[in-house]
């Protein structure tokens, strides 16, 4: 009866976090209810299909679970979690995922509306760079080895704690972000804001802008 209870209440966790950083959402009510109404976004597993949720879903993947009540996807989460999936959330009702969803997505609008601002060309970033400032290179290490921006620290794009680890950084101080072109370093400029971190930018057009201008790479070693 408890757990019923807290089924009702919702999650511990924020979902929206969690899809703000890029989670699956998965439905496990049946195809009908699903198709009378689900989440945006969300992917239909019933759950009396979960034991083959492994062939959508990467076990190392986030993943957001809803159903009518909470109960099914709670009872889906114990499941795959036996299958060795790890990053397990039970948002609950997906009508009130479905809200969150709708928020989460007018944020990220907003947040891609704004960053404009936020991008810095090869000359304001090189006179923002100081002790006073977190430089952060979202490239791979493969990219990182061949020579970063003089003080930079490595948080790769691609691994899977990315959002995780740059959440955890000093927040006290202003980010500045780059990565081979931009295009990696404005993603993670919406994903950083839609979290809530605003005082971050990024240089347009990446490494590549930043040789094209005449500045040198160094070791990162």
């Amino acid at each position: 009866m408890l757990n019923w209870f807290k089924s009702l209440l919702g999650p511990e966790e924020n979902p929206k976090e969690w899809v703000a950083r890029g989670a699956i959402v998965v439905d496990v009510r049946t195809p009908n209810e699903f198709r009378n109404g689900h989440a945006k976004g969300a992917i239909n597993v019933p759950l009396d299909k979960i034991d083959s949720v492994g062939r959508k879903v990467k076990k190392d993947q986030e993943v957001v679970l809803c159903c009518a009540s909470g109960m099914r996807s709670r009872t889906a989460m114990k499941t795959m979690k036996h299958q060795g999936f790890t990053r397990l959330l039970n948002a609950g009702p997906w009508t009130a995922l479905r809200l969150i969803l709708a928020v989460t997505m007018l944020s990220l609008t907003s947040c891609a509306q704004t960053t404009g601002s936020q991008n810095l060309d090869v000359d304001s970033f090189a006179a923002s760079i100081s002790p006073e400032v977190l430089l952060v290179d979202v490239r791979t290490p493969g990219e990182w080895k061949e020579g970063v921006i003089e003080g930079a620290i490595m948080v790769d794009f691609y691994s899977d704690g990315f959002m995780e680890v740059m959440m955890a950084l000093d927040s006290e101080k202003p980010w500045i972000i780059y990565c081979r072109s931009g295009n990696r370093s404005g993603q993670a400029l919406e994903k950083l804001n839609a979290a809530g971190q605003v005082n971050v930018k990024d240089l347009q057009g990446g490494v590549k802008a930043w040789v094209a201008s005449g500045r040198s790479l160094v070791s990162p070693y």
